[in-house]
């Protein structure tokens, strides 16, 4: 017989499941395996949950075999953007492909029966960027065949479309076609809005906070919700970019907040200019730093390593050139490692990409005419690099 404490723990335990394979995936479904039904027997409490605790609405269509969990974001910058997928070496969605993704979206929506060729599919796409002077013209060349199978692929990914059949490859021959059934339900949840901070958190010239009065009902759920939906989403949060309602509200919320955390299985990591929720069973990880055999994570640790030294005290401000420096150091030295940025152009390229990662895990954030080095960024003060070089 199982006794209730136990109970209770395993309750909790599966609670803390799901709420991780939320944040992971937040277009959820039967692939995921067994913690999808999770979600659905629990989905009233994880909607109260996030809702209460996040501002973050989560919609479970079980009939339909998907949840959605529509997370709010107070800050435009994609630091983790889209990656392509089913490609040697991912790489992050550009500007092209995710414009081509909301027209490619918007003309889902055209047919009603719920199946669409590839073909019908480009069609429709052209025809809109051709109508549209915001929109650059989609006339199929090579390097719009491949955004397009990329933004296909993750279509598929997502479940908003599946490959029913295929004839050739799209990528290589324009006149290639495939057919794919459309989920209607999915495609309305797929986007979500770009949420402005609330007022609450953003005037800290209220009294009570230029004061000493205690902050209002409404200021303490809006600063938790926001510093709560940061510690989520980001691998780190630093002190300075909280607004003041947000501090001040630490300065007496920290005990609250470690027991939200800990609804997650999440641990609560405190330094004096940032804070870390930290997964210890990374269930909830749809990135990590580094990647194995990632030559842009591999720059990136050895810059780490160059530019953090026990001498140069963090935060600190570099100019962008030091960065590109580095890396064509990096290329003289190693002439057989990252044989794919040897060409012109090659270093600034991967400049960019590091420079692109490390700002994405906090370890460095941009700056005029140059990068600021994050606290965080001394966690790599020693790092041993092993393994093959790029083939």
């Amino acid at each position: 017989m199982v006794t209730s404490g136990v109970s209770d723990e395993h309750s909790r335990a599966e609670f803390a499941r799901c709420i991780r394979a939320l944040l992971r995936e937040p277009m959820l479904d039967w692939s995921v395996g067994e913690v999808f039904g999770l979600v659905v027997r629990r989905q009233r409490a994880l909607h109260a949950w996030f809702s209460s605790n996040v501002g973050w609405e989560l919609k479970v269509e079980a009939e339909k075999g998907f949840a959605r969990l529509r997370k709010l974001t107070t800050d435009v910058a994609v630091l983790r953007p889209m990656m392509t997928t089913g490609r040697w070496q991912p790489f992050p969605f550009d500007r092209s492909r995710y414009s081509l993704l909301c027209v490619v979206a918007a003309v889902l929506r055209e047919f009603p029966r719920g199946q669409v060729s590839l073909q019908e599919i480009v069609k429709r796409v052209a025809i809109r960027t051709t109508a549209d002077d915001a929109l650059p013209g989609y006339t199929a060349t090579g390097d719009q065949r491949s955004a397009m199978v990329d933004v296909l692929k993750e279509m598929t990914r997502i479940g908003v479309i599946t490959l029913v059949d295929n004839e050739g490859d799209y990528e290589l021959q324009d006149g290639a076609d495939a057919l794919y059934d459309i989920d209607e339900h999915r495609l309305v949840d797929i986007f979500v809005s770009f949420a402005p901070a609330p007022q609450s958190t953003v005037q800290d010239s209220s009294p009570a906070i230029l004061g000493e009065e205690r902050l209002t009902s409404a200021q303490q759920q809006s600063a938790r919700r926001m510093v709560m939906r940061r510690l989520l989403d980001e691998p780190v949060v630093y002190v300075d970019s909280l607004s003041a309602v947000e501090r001040r509200w630490l300065d007496t919320g920290t005990r609250q907040l470690s027991r939200l955390l800990s609804d997650t299985g999440f641990e609560l990591e405190v330094r004096r200019d940032g804070w870390c929720a930290i997964d210890p069973t990374t269930e909830s990880t749809d990135t990590e730093f580094p990647r194995l055999n990632a030559i842009v994570d591999q720059a990136a640790l050895m810059v780490c390593m160059r530019l953090n030294t026990e001498e140069a005290e963090l935060p600190r401000w570099i100019p962008s050139g030091r960065l590109l420096v580095e890396i064509g150091r990096l290329l003289a030295e190693r002439p057989t490692w990252a044989k794919t940025y040897r060409k012109a152009g090659g270093g600034e390229h991967l400049t960019s990409q590091v420079s692109d990662r490390l700002c994405a895990f906090g370890l460095a954030r941009p700056d005029r005419n140059g990068l600021v080095l994050q606290s965080a960024l001394g966690r790599f003060r020693q790092v041993i690099i092993s393994g093959r070089e790029d083939r």
